[in-house]
């Protein structure tokens, strides 16, 4: 609301050339001018007018009345001409402001020339109240990416950016689906009341939410005054499942002595990243490590991989090959371990075998020989490996130039025309030695193949060796 006084006062000021310059206070404004001290007829010239008003005024207007001599030019800001009269107005001024007048006159006579000027105006005095407007603003951030079972920290600024103060202040939060407010509350909704906010004041408050579901979580906060237009904001984040499978590939059944590959297989399996992962293997002791694809951090019992990272569907393939000198069941396990805490466990058993590896050889005493003449044929087996052959049993066959007579050795042999057959050697120990005899005769002249066959558990499929008799 405004007050005013209002004084209106008018005052005609005669000014002369000879005086060159004049200034008077007229009520609550002064005026002045200035102007050369001689001039030629026909020469323009200018008239410098100064407006200063004393207190606040309105309604102001200058007048200049020229006489007779004196054509009006121009002027700066322009003047309302009426004849020989101008005038400027002005809606108002304040205490202490000045306007400036530029006036171009032109002496069209000889002798005196005079200006007179007159300034009018309504002194005014002025109560001001400030109406201010309170604005509202909000700024919501978050982490654009989390997993599920993370804690998820948002952080809310309210501020006042008006100009008057903001009343009666309430936060709402609303809650994604994605998102709750504690592992055993379900809030979709939080309110709390911020009192009044002052011009350019602000408030900061955090809110820790949990993940539970997959998705782009976009959180809405909501603010809102008495006096002041409500304002909203959200912070989006994009919430990951993290996941990991860890297998451990192996022979169920290897040899001793014998290399044995096995594959340690790391998959992320979310759609996160996970980082800084660890793979540890422990050995048994019954087993040696001789290489592996992907260089570890220590050997023997106990190897370790470190990856600074594995993304999304990326896979990791390490081979471990191991060699071992013992029978039995020997067995691997592993584990794996990843910053985002998760952690899995494979193991995986092969059972270590000797194996039987069975050398026959055949030789005769006598050769040549001549018909009736006799010949012993040794049939020596050995087993080279590293395990038990069982059931081993040999059966010697004869061709028509040669008669076997009779048998002995490790098992008792049947003699049967041109056959020979022993019994069956239940069980072959590994680096044994056993050995068959056949004495046997010629019978008729010729170039002579006598062959011999073996069987065992392991060998089902007879294994030939031959030897050569000739007989003259």
């Amino acid at each position: 609301m405004k007050y005013w006084c209002i004084l209106l006062v008018t005052m005609i000021l005669p000014l002369t050339l000879s005086a060159n310059d004049c200034s008077v206070t007229v009520g609550s404004m002064e005026i002045s001018q200035s102007v050369p001290d001689k001039v030629s007829i026909g020469e323009e010239y200018v008239n410098n007018i100064e407006l200063r008003a004393k207190t606040n005024v309105r309604k102001v207007q200058a007048t200049v009345f020229l006489s007779p001599g004196m054509e009006y030019v121009k002027s700066t800001p322009p003047a309302q001409v009426d004849g020989d009269t101008l005038t400027w107005d002005y809606d108002q001024m304040s205490a202490g402001e000045t306007q400036q007048i530029q006036l171009a006159l032109r002496a069209s006579s000889e002798g005196e020339l005079t200006a007179c000027a007159t300034v009018s105006s309504i002194p005014v005095c002025c109560a001001t109240t400030f109406a201010g407007k309170a604005t509202l603003a909000v700024e919501k951030t978050g982490p654009a990416t989390a997993t599920v079972g993370q804690k998820v920290t948002y952080t809310i600024t309210v501020k006042n950016t008006g100009s008057a103060t903001a009343r009666d202040v309430k936060l709402v939060d609303r809650i994604p689906e994605e998102l709750a407010y504690s592992k055993t509350q379900d809030r979709k909704e939080i309110r709390h009341s911020l009192g009044n906010l002052q011009p350019g004041a602000s408030k900061t408050f955090t809110l820790s939410l949990f993940a539970v579901a997959r998705g782009n979580a976009c959180n809405v906060v909501e603010i809102s005054a008495s006096n002041a237009e409500a304002v909203s904001d959200q912070a989006c984040t994009d919430i990951r499942q993290l996941g990991a499978e860890l297998v451990l590939q192996c022979r169920s059944v290897s040899f001793i002595n014998k290399y044995s590959k096995n594959t340690l297989i790391i998959r992320n399996t979310g759609d996160a990243t996970l980082t800084n992962v660890k793979a540890t293997v422990n050995i048994s002791d019954k087993l040696k490590v001789v290489k592996t694809s992907i260089p570890a951090e220590g050997y023997g019992s106990r190897s370790t991989w470190t990856f600074d990272e594995i993304k999304p569907g990326e896979v990791k393939n390490i081979d471990i090959v191991v060699i071992s000198k013992h029978k039995g069941k020997h067995c691997i396990e592993a584990s794996l371990s990843t910053a985002e805490g998760l952690k899995k466990s494979a193991n995986c058993c092969t059972e270590w075998r000797g194996f039987a590896a069975i050398l026959i050889e055949m030789i005769d005493t006598e050769d040549p020989l001549i018909v009736n003449e006799e010949t012993t044929y040794i049939i020596k087996i050995t087993n080279q490996g590293t395990a038990d052959d069982h059931n081993v049993k040999i059966d010697v066959r004869f061709p028509q130039e040669i008669t076997p007579i009779s048998a002995s050795g490790a098992t008792k042999g049947t003699v049967e025309g041109k056959r020979v057959d022993f019994q069956a050697y239940p069980v072959f120990r590994p680096k044994q030695i056993i050995e068959f005899r056949v004495r046997a005769k010629g019978v008729s002249t010729g170039d002579a193949r006598i062959r011999v066959f073996l069987t065992s558990e392991l060998l089902k499929k007879p294994v030939p060796e031959e030897e050569s008799t000739h007989v003259y």
